[in-house]
């Protein structure tokens, strides 16, 4: 089972990798759903389903799938742990598993005055012919960082409970494997400006090797915002 997949991007590649797997997949947009069912159908899968769901108030058969998957969802759901519980565990069978590939860091996107010294430090690295955002005539010349209204007005779902994500889970499940990978300064000081680096030279190359650098650099001394795991039910 996988919730608030949208298009089914990496649902519909797990289906065609796994033919053997039965896959459903839950989201709120019937239009989103049926892009992903042409994509099936093209793909001639029959092994991936999909449900437009209030996923909430959905009433799932308890106990009855093998995995959970999150692609980038779980982050958009509050009272994480109580989510987790209610939905997620509820329908798991015994010992099943919880895949997430998620970010995980401050809520509402609030980062810590470190972090946004160092996603500035990678503005500074990029020459400004590079930081003309895009289809402006403005450039990009720093970044302070999402305001807590304009994050709540903006998309009320995002990143609503995101710092909890990871020790609700750690009291429910076991970790059985847990690879952070960073982003903490790429997605906010490539923002509008990644349109650059889509055709790569030396010079590009260079630059871009400088900003993973300064990211490394933080993620000794920072926790990673984006975390890949896979978790094992504790016993009910």
């Amino acid at each position: 089972m996988a919730l608030g997949t949208g298009v089914c991007s990496h649902e519909l590649k797990l289906a065609e990798l796994n033919p053997h797997w039965e896959i459903h997949c839950y989201d709120f947009s019937d239009e989103l759903l049926k892009t992903a069912k042409r994509t099936a159908d093209d793909k001639k899968l029959n092994n991936i389903f999909f449900f437009a769901e209030n996923i909430l108030t959905h009433n799932f058969d308890q106990n009855d799938y093998d995995m959970v998957f999150f692609h980038a969802s779980l982050h958009h759901f509050d009272r994480i742990s109580e989510f987790l519980d209610k939905i997620v565990i509820k329908n798991l069978k015994s010992e099943g598993y919880l895949v997430i590939n998620e970010y995980v860091g401050k809520n509402r996107l609030q980062y810590s005055d470190l972090q946004l010294e160092y996603i500035n430090k990678a503005i500074d690295f990029i020459p400004k012919k590079y930081r003309k955002i895009f289809k402006t005539e403005i450039y990009k010349n720093h970044y302070s960082g999402s305001g807590l209204l304009r994050m709540i007005i903006a998309d009320p779902s995002e990143c609503a409970d995101s710092e909890s994500i990871l020790p609700s889970i750690h009291k429910k499940f076991n970790v059985l494997e847990e690879k952070s990978f960073g982003n903490n300064i790429l997605q906010s000081a490539l923002k509008d400006i990644a349109h650059h680096f889509v055709e790569m030279d030396e010079e590009k190359s260079e630059i871009l090797a400088k900003v993973f650098h300064l990211e490394d650099q933080l993620l000794k001394i920072h926790p990673s915002d984006f975390v890949f795991g896979v978790y094992r039910l504790k016993n009910k």
